[in-house]
């Protein structure tokens, strides 16, 4: 619920000196001599640096372009506030408590939309509110839904923006997912009136598309959805308004798909596709539904897939919307723009700020002022307003200013031969300034590395990050994710304390093409893990890594491929950390509420949505059935009995998205060796990273585990854990290459 706030402004630049001055205190307090051991060591940088509230978040620009409105984030709970650009004032507007806010749109010049969910992290909802605080509307899915009948809208995927209306600013298009009678899941499109929130249907069929896209206007005439086995399109008849399909690939699922829609092009009847119709990689193409003829390429990348989503201009009344640009995750996340007018803008940007990486994520209505945020791997980002007119830059706000004056650790791309002559992608982060000249690596010159190598941190990613909204990656690219040289907070903490970070992007992670793709398909418990392995071997043989101080880090899926790497080469790591992991797929299908959406179908039409044997997440995980090791064909949590390595698990009570069974469960399972467990439940948010405090009992917790297990790569420093932690470990878990390293 909304609780209004007391309209009160200060000037930006004494929040951001108040800021400032509470973190340069916080950083000098004096050390006890509890903290330290004689000769004084210098002290580490506090844990809460690193993981602060961000100063604002997802910030947009008016429609007029004098305001920014943006979230405040404490102690898990949200507020909203705008910021005045020509007096530096900063306005609460309301406060939302019971509710996380993800993410807010400007609906016209004085109203925003709000995207919330519930403090499980499953119901997603829309609300809207004006910026003087009042008229608050909670759009929740509990409601009635012209024209549907014995439907609902299934929660995890309920209210997705499709788009603005030029000639409407007081509705928006939503799409609604329901599961419809065959226990399948499809979407109708509704006007959504942000005021009173009053529904009128816009777009449905029984064609069952699941994703809509709008012409420039915001007229519904095409869909997209996948069943049987084949990918098609639904499309509208200007003349008839009857719906069509049009089939576009009969392939086993969707990571065979040659062509994956976009948007709509100035041109009726013609789309903006992704496509593998020329190359390995997905590019960016018009298509031509009618003839199924494509454009010359519009857009490609010699070695990432280019997979959107489309950038659109400003809704302006009688203008329809054109496309500007398409994203896509390079090295670092990237704008491709398909205007010269914009690509000419971003070019005197980056020419002023050559430094970074220059995100144009907001923009007036007119086009003339844009928001920029400028980050890099080492920035965690500024933003700042462009004045297209007067070719001005104006720096706004630092997002994370504990960090802004810090000192930073580059990630580095490297790329490393796998046993069966895969060529694997990653990154990797060394501390305190060492360089290392490695086979593979994009850049480095001869180093400092010590004697023995550096402690390092293996941190293979989780699951799904593509660009879709979060339920439908879910369906639809389920397990699709990648590691990219973006600002990492955990790297930047993990190199303070001197040990290096390794992130390899294994067999079957998205953006590198559909061969690479399909290569992890089925080798949970095979290639992938292994690709780590030899990772780390590439590591250990190239000098950087120390083989005795070696820890496994991960979360989610990167949990499961870190066991599994574990459970396989048991001698390789010193430790490992597993948080909120999956370990058992077959009952993390059971706990997923798609699973049970779609649980009581025929085999028929399980196969027909989700193809390759019931579904597409059960077609990458495969589980290694064809494998000829024995022992990939147990469990994996069977597997990891026999282990005696230190494992940390550590898990969010409260989580719904990977249930903390699969944790206990594992947990269950080692408490019978003699290894040394520990475990750490975190109870309050469903996501504890949203609460500062857990976060920094989460942190404190790795950082005293790593300490026994690792020691420190810097030891001549100390931390800021409580006293009884704040000491080095015993000598004898010292390697004598750590004596030699000091920063």
């Amino acid at each position: 619920m909304p609780v209004p706030l007391r309209r009160t402004s200060c000037v930006l630049i004494c929040y951001l000196l108040v800021a400032c001055t509470t973190s340069t205190a916080e950083l000098a307090r004096p050390l006890s001599p509890d903290d330290v051991e004689t000769p004084l060591r210098p002290q580490l940088p506090r844990v809460e640096s690193f993981f602060p509230e961000p100063s604002f978040d997802a910030p947009k620009l008016s429609p007029d372009g004098n305001l920014i409105a943006a979230i405040r984030r404490s102690n898990g709970q949200s507020s909203i506030i705008t910021l005045d650009l020509e007096s530096g004032s900063i306005v609460p507007v309301t406060s939302i408590l019971g509710s996380n806010v993800n993410d807010l749109w400007w609906g016209n010049e004085t109203r925003l939309i709000l995207g919330l969910t519930d403090p499980t992290g499953l119901v997603h909802r829309l609300a809207a509110v004006d910026i003087d605080g009042s008229r608050f509307e909670d759009f929740g899915s509990e409601r009635n839904f012209p024209g549907v009948t014995q439907r609902r809208p299934e929660s995890q995927l309920a209210d997705i923006i499709v788009s603005p209306l030029p000639d409407d600013p007081n509705n928006i298009l939503v799409a609604y997912p329901f599961q419809i009678a065959l226990k399948r899941i499809a979407s109708n499109v509704f006007r959504l009136n942000i005021y009173t929130g009053r529904l009128t249907p816009e777009a449905s069929t029984r064609l069952l598309a699941l994703e809509w896209f709008p012409d420039g206007e915001g007229k519904i005439d095409v869909g997209f959805g996948f069943l049987g086995g084949a990918s098609y399109l639904t499309v509208r008849s200007s003349t008839l308004r009857t719906w069509t399909k049009v089939p576009t690939s009969d392939v086993p699922s969707l990571l065979d798909a040659s062509l994956i829609p976009l948007g709509t092009t100035s041109q009726q009847g013609v789309l903006y596709v992704r496509s593998r119709d020329a190359s390995d990689r997905w590019e960016l193409y018009r298509y031509d539904i009618a003839s199924g003829t494509f454009s010359d390429r519009l857009l490609g990348d010699p070695e990432f897939d280019v997979e959107g989503p489309l950038l659109y201009s400003s809704p302006r009344a009688g203008e329809p919307m054109r496309v500007i640009g398409v994203r896509y995750t390079a090295d670092y996340p990237r704008i491709a723009w398909l205007e010269p007018s914009w690509q000419e803008m971003a070019g005197t940007i980056d020419a002023t700020l050559p430094n970074t990486v220059n995100d144009i994520v907001s923009w007036s209505r007119d086009e003339t002022r844009l928001l920029v945020l400028a980050s890099s791997d080492i920035d965690p980002g500024t933003y700042y307003v462009y004045d297209r007119s007067k070719r001005r830059l104006t720096r706004l706000f630092d997002r994370y200013p504990e960090l802004s004056e810090r000192p930073l650790t580059p990630l580095r791309s490297v790329r490393y031969a796998a046993r069966d002559g895969a060529r694997v992608p990653g990154y990797l982060a060394l501390p305190g300034g060492i360089d290392a000249k490695l086979a593979g690596a994009a850049s480095g010159e001869a180093t400092q590395i010590p004697a023995g190598g550096v402690p390092l941190i293996v941190y293979p990613h989780g699951g799904s990050t593509g660009e879709r909204p979060a339920a439908l990656a879910e369906i639809l690219d389920p397990l699709s994710a990648r590691d990219s040289r973006a600002f990492d907070s955990e790297v930047q903490f993990f190199t303070s304390r001197g040990y290096g970070v390794f992130k390899p992007n294994y067999r079957g992670s998205s953006g590198f093409g559909q061969a690479y793709s399909k290569l992890g398909v089925g080798q949970w418990d095979g290639r992938i893990p292994e690709d780590v392995i030899d990772g780390v071997r590439w590591l250990i043989d190239s000098g950087v890594a120390d083989p005795d101080r070696i820890c496994l880090y991960a979360n989610d899926a990167g949990a499961y491929v870190s066991l599994a790497a574990l459970a396989k080469q048991p001698s390789l790591f010193a430790c490992a950390v597993l948080r909120d992991g999956i370990f058992d797929f077959d009952s993390y299908l059971n706990e997923r509420r798609v699973r049970a959406a779609i649980e009581q179908q025929t085999l028929e039409s399980r196969q027909s949505l989700f193809a390759d044997g019931g579904r597409i997440l059960e077609a990458q995980l495969d589980l290694d059935r064809t494998q000829p090791d024995v022992s990939a064909q147990q469990p994996l949590i069977d597997r990891a009995r026999t282990l005696t390595t230190p494992i940390l698990i550590a898990y969010g009570e409260e989580n719904r998205v990977v249930s903390p069974a699969q944790s206990k469960r594992l947990a269950a399972a080692l408490a019978e060796t003699p290894g040394q467990i520990e475990v750490v439940p975190l109870v309050g948010q469903p996501n504890f990273f949203r609460d500062a405090a857990l976060r920094v009992t989460f942190y404190r917790t790795l950082e005293r585990f790593l300490l026994r297990h690792l020691g420190t790569g810097y030891p001549d420093t100390t931390s800021d854990l409580e006293p009884e932690h704040s000491r080095h470990v015993d000598p004898p878990l010292l390697s004598p290459a750590a004596a030699t390293f000091a920063n």
